[in-house]
């Protein structure tokens, strides 16, 4: 990672008797696209609020560029932000918007001009430089807030859930151009939202939080393949999570009522542990009865999606149950299958995490 562009030592907040961010130490890289994802009522907005000065550190201290701003206030701190409700001024124009922090700034009119050039091309907007909010649609709004927040090129845009008031269509196409803006101007965004394939498709990294504390800091790949606890494995897409016990000197699982299967787990328990076994939906695949490893198992559901079938099997007396995903046109004859038919399945040991938090 790069050199530090926010640093958090020991950072906490209480309100009263409520602790809503635990000690927390994190660092942000220079120029990284770094999100901050939870469920509301986790501390990721006041984590992000003590970031730009809006709420005081309890205990601990922030730092921006290797500089303590605990006592500085918002408006001296090399940072910027974008909100949901984007906060444009109605009786500006688009560039007049972009300009106005320049203009704040007292820069030099051939200077402001220059860049604000640069942002409606970064945005694409150019063609709409004298339009009025009003007359934009909602991504126009969200382009035109976005490059007002990055055209001054502060060290730092905080983004808190900037595109929640999108439709699902351009949601998914904004998240991309999000990370391709965040990569041509070169600036770190921080993006604090509760949406997990918004974090998994944009970030560098991610931090998922829950009652106040972080429980696992990785890349995208690295939370979804390799989650550290329960809670990250629940919360990031969907997972199956099964009650077992450790085997095979953490090699295997014992699922009550069905026997052993295959699992995985970072260091060593003993046999007999109880924990949780984690498998994603569509790192269960199909298998002939006769294949080596094959787990049987009863046909609960079959459910059509479309591009994929979604099938919810049972193991063992029918206590335990897992869902997989397959893609259409690989289901065989499951597509038809009916309920209490045998389905069976294998998975690779490295895809079935066990958990014990």
């Amino acid at each position: 990672m790069n050199a530090p562009a926010v640093k958090l030592t020991d950072i906490s907040k209480t309100f009263g008797d409520n602790v809503a961010v635990h000690p927390i130490d994190l660092e942000i890289g220079t120029n990284e696209f770094f999100s901050i994802l939870g469920p509301s009522g986790c501390g990721k907005t006041t984590l992000m609020r003590m970031i730009t000065g809006f709420e005081t550190p309890t205990t601990g201290t922030v730092q921006l560029d290797g500089k303590v701003v605990n006592t500085l206030p918002t408006r001296k701190r090399d940072l910027n932000m974008l909100f949901q409700s984007y906060a444009l001024f109605p009786h500006l124009s688009v560039a007049e918007n972009i300009a106005f922090e320049l203009r704040v700034r007292k820069l030099p009119k051939a200077e402001i001009a220059q860049k604000v050039k640069e942002g409606l091309a970064l945005v694409q907007l150019e063609h709409l430089a004298d339009r009025k909010p009003d007359q934009l649609s909602g991504g126009q709004r969200q382009r035109v807030a976005l490059a007002r927040a990055v055209v001054g090129r502060p060290a730092v845009v905080l983004l808190d859930e900037p595109l929640g008031a999108l439709d699902q269509k351009l949601r998914k196409e904004m998240q991309v151009e999000l990370k391709r803006m965040q990569r041509e101007v070169g600036i770190t965004f921080i993006y604090v939202t509760h949406d997990q394939e918004e974090a998994l498709t944009m970030s560098d990294r991610i931090a998922v939080m829950s009652a106040g504390e972080v429980q696992q800091i990785g890349k995208p790949t690295e939370i979804y393949d390799r989650p550290q606890n329960r809670f990250v494995a629940a919360f990031i897409g969907n997972c199956n999570l099964i009650p077992v016990t450790v085997g095979g000197s953490g090699r295997s699982a014992v699922v009550e009522g069905y026997g052993e299967v295959p699992a995985q787990m970072d260091g060593t328990l003993a046999d007999g542990t109880g924990a949780t076994l984690a498998v994603r939906p569509e790192r269960v695949h199909l298998a002939a009865a006769d294949e080596p490893g094959a787990i049987r198992t009863r046909l609960v559901t079959p459910v059509f999606l479309g591009d994929s079938w979604r099938f919810i099997v049972a193991l063992g007396s029918g206590e335990q149950q897992l869902t997989i995903d397959v893609p259409s046109g690989q289901e065989g004859a499951l597509g038809a299958g009916a309920p209490g038919d045998d389905v069976w399945l294998r998975w690779s040991p490295e895809d079935a995490r066990l958990l014990t938090e």
